[in-house]
Parts: C-alpha cells; structure tokens; sequence
C-alpha cells in the first residue's frame, strides 16, 4: 500500500512537479527551484505525481499519462548523458579523461600528457569543452577542472554512481574553498600537485617524441596509485604519487614515482622509506608487478636533499630505489641521465631505463 502524500503543496513545488512529469530526467539548471548543483536528473515519484493530481483537479489521469519507472528513467538518462560523448571529438574526449585523473593541469601540461602535442591543439579542444560546460578554469594557476556536468558525463559513461563522484571532485566552492573533498585536498597542495604533474606531463612527452624506442602505459595519479595489501598483522596503505609502466625496446618496467618535499631531514626520512620496506619484504611488491618489485623513483628539489635521501637508502638493499632533482630533470629530462642509485653504487647518473640492470649487476660499470 502506497503511503499518503503531502497533504499541502507549495504552488512553485506543485507546478515543478508538474513540469517534472511533462520532461521527466530534467536537469537542475533546467528546474532552478530544486537546487543549485546541474549534475542531476530528477524525476517525478508516484507520490509527488499523486500530491499534483490532489492540487490540480484537472490533472485527475496525471499518474496514467505520467508512469514513473526508475528502471527506465536510468536507462533514459544514461543515453541522454551518452549523447555528449557522440558529439564529442577524439581529442576532446582525451582532455576529459587527462582532466579527471588531472586536474588543475595547465594548458602546457595538458599538451605533455597527451604524447607532446602541440599547445594550439590543446587549447581549441579546451574552448570547445568551455563552451559546451563540460570544463571551467580552476581560479587560481591558470588550470582547469572539469565542472559538474563534465563530471556527470564521465561517471555516467562508466556507469559510476554520479553522487559520490561529486562528493569528491566538484569544483563548487563555498567561502572560497572547494566542495569536492579531494579536489580540495589537491588545491590546498598546489606546489605539490603541480610538482606531480608537471613530472608526469614531461615523462609522456618525451616518450611520445621517442615512439620507436619507449612506450608508456598506464600513468596514474595518486588517487588511481593507492596499493592496499597484509603486511605485519594488518591491512596497509601505500599512496605513491604516480605509477607508469615504461617499455624501452620491449623490455617493460614498473615504476612508482614520489615528488618529496617534506621528508628531507635525518629525522624524517627514516620514517618516510620504511612504508616501501615493508611493502617490498612482503611477496605483495613482487606479485602486483608482474614477478618483480618496481622501481621507485625520488624527486627532490635540492642536491642537499637527495644527498640524504641516497645515505638513507643505502641501509635499505632490498628496496630498488633511485633519485633526481627539479634542476636535473628540467635540464635532462626523465629518460635521459638524470638518476643516481644510493651507495654502494658510483655516483654518477644513469638512464631511467638501466636503472635496474646497473642495481642488479655486482659489478657496477
């Protein structure tokens, strides 16, 4: 037995239930009555369409001519949503995707992370996202995100629950801080975050200017990155900022890469590597890298810092770790030789890709 309605309507709630039947699935913007946030669709339930009925003595066969089915309202809404991604281009359909595992990326890191493209084209797929909403700019930096329709687009495509997607990236602000929880833990980093990506647009652009000899897959941000495994009694967490498989002549290589900022004393360091000591002596590190622990690789922003990063590595011989700076990797680059292995190891830097033949190798050449 259905249970009663509201006995009393408002005349705006009874006439937006009214138009609700008449466009069932309407978005927010389209029914500005019902709230501020664009990225729903809303229909009417046979109650509201009942409480309409009692407000309306016209409208006696609304419930009839007005069935509501959630099972087909879903399916509806997925191929409204769906129609987006038809009228979309190819490269508009990568932005969008860069974009959610990127956020507050700039225009020329957008450009690196697409394979080095040039800046024109990056651009133009921009403005056509802009003027459709799927994309806005980020206040501050001169990044974008995507807004909440372009969010909706995405989590509808991968049939993901559209909620919590916003929860966590909406790029809604109140008092000037974001709403979305993790788009704010982003934006409150932004040294960080663009540290992150700038590593990752520099890596993906190089490879894509060397096609006949690398190739890279996967590369995830952080929040794709997260390795959960038993270790010690008890479930852990390793949260590197970005993870990539590289492929140079064939030869693949897991790689786990951390843009350090913080942990750079005697002090803290210690503490900072023993996560990947632990996560390296359980069979986890081996079993979710194809048969052998990857490599991590560390970037930090001094020689003074990485001097201490490679003394403390030297206690960890178990852990296949290397390390860079910002001036090294912005005047070689990624691929070239810009990575130093912790004693006892020479000094001298080394290619990204025969880091892990030189660690393996008794005598170092």
């Amino acid at each position: 037995m259905r249970e009663p309605g509201p006995s009393r309507l408002t005349v705006r709630l009874g006439e937006t239930l009214r138009d609700l039947c008449a466009t069932p699935l309407a978005t927010v913007s389209e029914l500005a009555e019902l709230g501020e946030r664009p990225q729903r669709r809303w229909f009417p339930t046979a109650d509201g369409i009942a409480a309409a009925e009692d407000a309306n003595e016209g409208d006696a066969d609304l419930l009839r001519s007005a069935p509501v089915s959630r099972q087909w309202f879903r399916l509806l809404a997925e191929r409204l949503d769906a129609a987006y991604a038809v009228r979309l281009s190819r490269t508009d359909k990568q932005v969008l995707d860069l974009l959610a595992d990127w956020p507050l990326c700039t225009g020329e890191q957008l450009a690196g992370l697409m394979g080095g493209v040039r800046r024109r084209r990056v651009n133009q797929a921009l403005r056509r996202l802009r003027r459709r909403r799927l994309v806005q700019r980020a206040d501050e930096g001169g990044g974008s995100v995507l807004s909440d329709e372009g969010l909706t687009v995405l989590a509808r495509r991968d049939r993901a629950a559209v909620g919590p997607v916003l929860d966590r990236w909406t790029p809604q602000q109140h008092e000037g801080v974001h709403i979305g929880t993790s788009l704010r833990s982003l934006a409150s980093q932004r040294d960080h975050q663009r540290g992150i990506v700038g590593f990752a647009s520099r890596l993906s652009a190089e490879v894509g200017a060397l096609p006949d000899e690398y190739e890279l897959f996967d590369p995830l941000p952080t929040h794709r990155s997260q390795i959960s495994y038993d270790a010690e009694g008890a479930r852990q967490l390793l949260l590197p900022d970005v993870s990539f498989q590289l492929a140079h002549l064939g030869y693949f290589e897991w790689c786990l890469f951390e843009y350090e900022r913080r942990a750079t004393t005697p002090r803290r360091l210690p503490t900072r590597l023993r996560s990947y000591e632990r996560y390296f002596k359980s069979r986890y590190a081996a079993n979710d890298h194809g048969g052998q622990p990857p490599l991590v690789l560390f970037l930090f922003e001094s020689e003074r810092a990485e001097a201490g990063f490679l003394h403390v590595a030297s206690f960890l011989p178990g852990v296949l770790l290397a390390s860079t700076t910002t001036a090294v990797l912005e005047e070689r680059g990624v691929l070239e030789q810009s990575w130093r292995l912790p004693p006892p190891h020479a000094p001298r830097r080394r290619f990204l890709a025969d880091l892990r033949i030189v660690a393996t190798c008794p005598d170092d050449p």
